[in-house]
């Protein structure tokens, strides 16, 4: 007996889920070898009046300042801003992800720059 049009077979739905994530993973292959990721997370250092330390994450979607949340606003293509209680910090991407950070703070002229920390 022919099923209705709008009934399928578990082996169906199995079978197209299976096609559609192989699909998705060649995907992500590809573009993980070929291109590369400009929103990978990074961790900087600046000083004022002592070292501290921001932390972005993968996407630029979260960063931490001196070990607390901050706020992460996608300015433009090239440029996010970091701001927390204390700090505006500018973070500039150039077409290989990170290119340079500078940090201010809300309160007065103390500003200074970053220096990527690699692990």
């Amino acid at each position: 007996m022919a099923n209705p049009a709008h009934e399928v077979s578990a082996r169906e739905v199995h079978a197209k889920e299976r096609s559609h994530k192989s699909d998705v993973e060649k995907v992500e292959q590809v573009a993980a070898s070929a291109v590369p990721d400009r929103l990978h997370a990074i961790k900087l250092r600046g000083n004022d009046s002592g070292y501290f330390t921001v932390v972005i994450g993968n996407g630029y979607t979260s960063a931490m300042v001196k070990d607390e949340p901050a706020k992460i606003t996608r300015k433009n293509e090239n440029y996010y801003e970091v701001t927390n209680k204390a700090y505006v910090i500018g973070v500039y991407l150039d077409e290989n992800g990170f290119s340079s950070a500078s940090w201010n703070r809300h309160k007065g002229r103390d500003h200074g720059d970053f220096v990527l920390i690699t692990d």
